[in-house]
């Protein structure tokens, strides 16, 4: 117990365990129809409320900073929990009416407020477990990510199991995101911790212990599906499966108590501490990975795993690319994620089949985190082929999605929201990895926030003044010409295809200019990508 209380495995599974529950951001859409009767907001208040929602989830720079200053990760997270509990408790006392005259810049402030938690668990969990495993980073981060993602699913199974199916009762999900959270967050912050470097020495049983976490958390996802295409069944049953969907959680702890067990501290050797040193952005001695020639110019990025500031990267072409792509792509996939209650409801969904596709765009959006990270981590020992090439085509992919829903045949919700969930969780696992590698893990944290920005900078575009607008004007439309017809006399209400088929169109086009961006990526950094494949994957030491 003791060698299990000290090791990096429990940190890993209480990361896991954090992330599964911080994730109410993407259950948005299951509470935002009835927050938008409730309150009287109109389909471009309601994005703009999504706006926020996406600003406090990604905006995470002082959460970096934070970190950065050597602040322990627990004190992080005790704020994040309290700022998550403030903020959906505020949303539940306006939006349940028990607070009365609340105005939209105040929902947006809660929701700010609230969705803003979320950054600290994410900065101090996954900041944490990249200085932790260094040499596992892609599925490290991958499973983090992912389980933050898997969360929108696991946390409406546990509200829908308990608390039922009536659409008017969503708003209550709410209260649900304000308790169990923050009581999840504060039992298990002391845990997470770095552990000391001269600990992390190569161990042979690494990556199967990983992969067997890896493993249980992939199985839960497949196994949500069922249950959440399933018809609701008595509360007994419905409590039994909480009850083993708790044992599956709990699972991982098992696999950490015995690689805690195999897991020898030994003193380093030499060249394992170079070996962990250059996976963690430096050399033993303290040089970059190569020399800078003397004859490069100022605002070209050197890729040569150096250690990069907030200011230098920010002089760099790779840096803007990166964030371009991000926009285009976590806002695209953002926009839809918040919008899908609206689309199912215009293409006459009923309220279980709704919630049934949060919970499977939540799945997909795990899947697309881990699958990415681990599928570049071997494609880059294998092949050297550079991370960036996979946000390239899950771009590609994700505007095909787009096209999908934006053709809105029978099951299209279905297959366009497997395609873009994907592909959206792949963006958030493939961008830290690739941060970490191209600008070094200095400034790792405040980088990969920094970068996060895009994302909702990208969604108040797409979702706000894109989707809003042709949702309100076919809405306009369609209430000037229903003659007082009961199908559309639901204000601010859209029905049918063409309520987000211009809106889809302008995504997938998004997405292609994401793609160009990443393609120019993966040119200007094929070439550091090939060396650090040569030296990090074929060396001796590594194989040893």
């Amino acid at each position: 117990m003791v060698d299990l209380l000290r090791s990096r495995w429990l940190m890993l599974v209480a990361g896991i365990w954090i992330q599964i529950t911080m994730g109410s951001t993407y259950v948005f859409g299951l509470y935002s129809e009835s927050l938008k009767r409730e309150l009287g907001f109109d389909q471009s208040q309601l994005d703009t409320l999504g706006f926020f929602k996406g600003i406090g989830a990604n905006v995470g720079i002082h959460t970096g900073l934070l970190l950065s200053l050597a602040l322990p990760p627990w004190i992080i997270l005790a704020l994040g929990a309290g700022q998550c509990f403030l903020g959906y408790f505020m949303i539940w006392l306006a939006g349940t009416h028990r607070i009365r005259g609340v105005q939209l810049w105040q929902m947006c402030a809660f929701m700010l407020v609230a969705a803003n938690s979320q950054t600290y668990s994410n900065t101090a969990v996954v900041v944490t477990s990249v200085t932790n495993f260094p040499t596992s980073r892609g599925t490290v981060i991958g499973l983090m990510k992912g389980c933050l993602g898997l969360s929108g699913a696991i946390l409406t199974f546990f509200y829908r199991s308990l608390c039922g199916e009536d659409g008017g009762s969503q708003i209550h999900y709410t209260l649900f995101a304000a308790v169990v959270p923050t009581v999840v967050c504060v039992l298990l912050m002391l845990l997470i911790r770095p552990v000391a470097p001269s600990t992390i020495t190569h161990d042979p049983h690494e990556n199967t212990n990983i992969s067997r976490i890896s493993g249980i958390i992939v199985a839960l996802a497949f196994g949500l599906i069922p249950l959440t295409l399933l018809t609701p069944v008595g509360r007994v049953a419905r409590i039994l499966l909480c009850v083993l969907l708790l044992l599956a959680l709990a699972s991982p702890l098992l696999v950490a108590f015995k690689a805690s067990r195999l897991t020898k501290t030994v003193d380093s050797k030499e060249q394992g501490q170079e070996n962990v040193a250059i996976l963690l952005g430096e050399s033993s001695s303290g040089a970059n990975f190569q020399e800078k020639p003397e004859n490069e110019k100022r605002g070209t990025l050197v890729l040569r795993s150096q250690d990069f500031t907030l200011s230098q990267a920010f002089t760099s072409l790779e840096f803007w690319l990166l964030v371009t792509a991000m926009a285009c792509g976590m806002g695209s996939g953002a926009t839809v994620i918040d919008n899908v209650n609206q689309l199912g409801s215009s293409l006459g969904y009923s309220t279980h089949n709704i919630a049934v596709v949060v919970s499977l765009v939540s799945i997909w959006n795990f899947l697309g985190r881990f699958g990415a990270g681990a599928l570049s981590d071997f494609f880059l020992r294998v092949r050297g082929v550079p991370r960036p090439v996979f946000n390239s085509i899950t771009l590609g992919v994700m505007a095909a999605g787009h096209l999908v829903l934006a053709a809105a045949f029978p099951g299209a919700l279905y297959v366009g929201t497997l395609l873009v969930g994907l592909c959206y969780g792949s963006q958030w696992s493939l961008m830290p990895a690739t941060v970490s590698e191209i600008f070094g893990m200095k400034e790792f944290g405040t980088l990969f926030n920094t970068i996060a920005v895009a994302s909702p900078l990208g969604a108040y575009i797409l979702s706000v003044r894109v989707a809003g607008y042709f949702y309100d004007r076919e809405a306009q439309r369609q209430q000037s010409h229903s003659h007082g017809s009961s199908i559309h006399s639901l204000p601010n209400s859209c029905h049918g295809p063409a309520c987000f088929r211009l809106t889809f169109l302008v995504l997938a086009g998004v997405c292609l200019l994401g793609c160009v961006c990443t393609s120019l990526l993966v040119s200007r950094t094929r070439k550091y990508y090939k060396e650090a494949h040569k030296t990090l994957y074929h060396s001796k030491s590594w194989q040893k």
